[in-house]
C-alpha cells in the first residue's frame, strides 16, 4: 500500500528530481 502511495504521489507531484531521494529513504527504512 505505501509503494502505490509512493507512486501516485510521484505521478502527482511529477517530481523526479525527489525520486530517487525518497527511494533511498523507503530502502534505508
Amino acid at each position: 500500500m505505501m509503494s502505490i502511495r509512493f507512486m501516485i504521489s510521484f505521478q502527482f507531484n511529477d517530481d523526479f528530481t525527489l525520486l530517487p531521494y525518497h527511494l533511498e529513504r523507503f530502502a534505508s527504512r
